[in-house]
C-alpha cells in the first residue's frame, strides 16, 4: 500500500458512495462519468524511468480524444514509493479534463494529480482521492477504459439497495454440527446442492418452497489455498479483476483477496471497496473475529458477491466487476424476525441458494441447531 501523505480533491471527482432507504447505492464519480467527462484518454506502458530525476517515460495509446502523441512524460515530484515501484512495463492511465483540475493519472496502483507542462509532460506532485471512483489496480483499469472506449461498460455504476426484503420461509431442520455451508451447481445440473461440512463428511441436499430434501452426492470439492490453510472463512468465485476463480477470506482483521494460484499480488477490503475496514464496528477493532463469508449471486447479473456474517453484524459486498465491490452495511436492518431480533447468531451458517428460480440468489440462514431459514431476495420494483 502506497502510503503519501498529501491528497488533493479535483473539482470533479468528489467521489462517495450513497445508501438511503430509497436510494440506489451509487459511485457518484464513477469511471464511465470520468471517460465521458475527459477531453482526453491515454493508455500507457512504461518504457523508462529515471530514478536521478524523477521522470519516467511511456508508449502511449489515445483512447478517446487528441490524446498527447506517441510517448508521455511524467515527472514524479517529491513521491519516492511511487518512483520506487514504477517499472519498465508498469500501465499507465491518464485522464486529461476539460479543465486542469479535472486530470488524473493512475499509475503504480495510485490514483494522482497530473499537471501539464505542455501537451504530452505533466509534473506529480500529489495523491487524487478517487479509491471509491475505482479502487483497484492499474492494471484492471486500463480494461475498464478500454471497454468504454467501445462504448459500454460492464462494470457497475449503481444497484439497487433492496436485497433480500422478501418473505422469510422455514425450510425443515438439517443435522446439527455443521463447521460450513456452501451451494454448488454442476454442468447441465438443473438446481443448486446445498453442501453441508460436517465432521462426519459432506452431506447434501437439495431445496424448493417445500422445504429440504436429502440429495445424492455430487462432486462438490472446495478449491485449495495456496497457502494450504483451511478455507472455513474463505469464499470462493469470479472477485477478481479477472474472470478467474479466486478466494476472498477473513485474514488479521481484513479480509483478503488472493489468487489460487499463488501467482499476482493480494487485496485487502481497501483495495476492494475504497474503505478502510476499521470505518465500520470502530467499537471493536477486531469485529471480523468469527465471522463467515458466502458466495453468492444476489442481483442475477453472474457476478459473484459476497455475504459477510461477523458477531458484530452483518454485510453485503456487491460485486461491481474488475474487483471492485459496493458496500451494503444496512443489511443489518433487513435480516430480523418479525420481532425485531437478528435472525443471524454468531453460529449462524449462510449459504445462498435461488429458491424459486428467478435468477437471485435468496439466502439459507442455518442455525446452531440445524433450522433453516429462507430469507427470500425479490427482484426490486422498477421505480415510474
Amino acid at each position: 500500500m502506497i502510503r503519501i501523505r498529501r491528497r488533493f480533491i479535483p473539482v470533479f471527482a468528489l467521489a462517495f458512495l450513497c445508501l438511503s432507504a430509497q436510494a440506489l447505492i451509487k459511485v457518484q464519480t464513477p469511471v464511465s462519468k470520468m471517460f465521458a467527462g475527459s477531453a482526453s484518454v491515454v493508455a500507457g506502458r512504461v518504457t523508462k524511468v529515471n530514478a536521478d530525476t524523477g521522470v519516467i517515460e511511456a508508449a502511449a495509446t489515445t483512447l478517446k480524444g487528441d490524446g498527447v502523441g506517441d510517448t508521455l512524460k511524467v515527472k514524479l515530484d517529491s513521491l519516492p514509493d511511487v518512483l520506487k515501484n514504477v517499472k519498465e512495463g508498469s500501465p499507465l492511465v491518464l485522464f486529461v479534463g476539460r479543465r486542469t483540475a479535472s486530470n488524473a493519472l493512475s499509475l503504480d496502483d495510485a490514483w494522482l494529480f497530473p499537471n501539464p507542462s505542455s501537451k504530452a509532460n505533466f509534473v506529480v506532485t500529489k495523491e487524487l482521492d478517487l479509491r471509491q471512483s475505482f479502487p483497484g489496480s492499474t492494471a484492471a483499469l486500463a480494461r475498464v477504459v478500454d471497454e468504454l472506449k467501445s462504448g459500454h461498460t460492464s462494470m457497475l455504476d449503481e444497484v439497487s439497495p433492496d436485497m433480500f426484503k422478501g418473505a422469510q420461509k422455514p425450510l425443515g431442520n438439517v443435522p446439527a454440527g455443521a463447521t460450513a455451508a456452501y451451494t454448488f451447481k454442476g454442468p447441465g445440473a438443473k438446481s443448486q446442492t446445498l453442501v453441508l461440512v460436517t465432521p462426519a463428511g459432506p452431506q447434501y441436499f437439495v431445496a424448493d418452497a417445500t422445504g429440504l430434501k436429502p440429495a445424492e452426492p455430487v462432486k462438490a470439492d472446495r478449491p485449495k489455498l495456496p497457502s494450504g490453510r483451511d478455507a472455513g472463512a474463505c469464499a470462493f468465485g469470479n472477485f477478481g479483476e479477472d474472470d478467474k476463480i479466486c478466494a476472498v477470506c477473513v485474514e488479521n482483521n481484513d479480509l483478503v483477496r488472493q489468487p489460487l494460484d499463488g501467482q499476482g499480488p493480494t487485496a485487502g477490503f481497501l483495495r476492494l471497496t475504497g474503505e478502510r475496514i476499521t470505518s465500520y464496528h470502530k467499537d471493536h477493532p477486531t469485529w471480523l473475529t468469527g465471522a463467515t463469508l458466502t458466495a453468492l449471486d444476489c442481483n442475477g447479473d453472474g457476478k459473484v458477491d459476497l455475504f459477510l456474517s461477523a458477531p458484530a453484524g452483518p454485510m453485503l459486498l456487491i460485486n461491481r466487476g474488475y474487483g471492485a465491490f459496493f458496500i451494503d452495511a444496512d443489511i443489518a436492518k433487513v435480516l430480523k424476525t418479525p420481532a425485531g431480533t437478528s435472525l443471524l447468531t454468531p453460529k449462524s451458517l449462510c449459504a445462498g441458494y435461488d429458491l424459486d428460480g428467478d435468477g437471485l440468489d435468496d439466502l439459507l440462514i442455518i442455525s446452531d441447531t440445524g433450522a433453516v431459514t429462507a430469507v427470500m431476495n425479490p427482484k426490486p420494483e422498477k421505480k415510474p
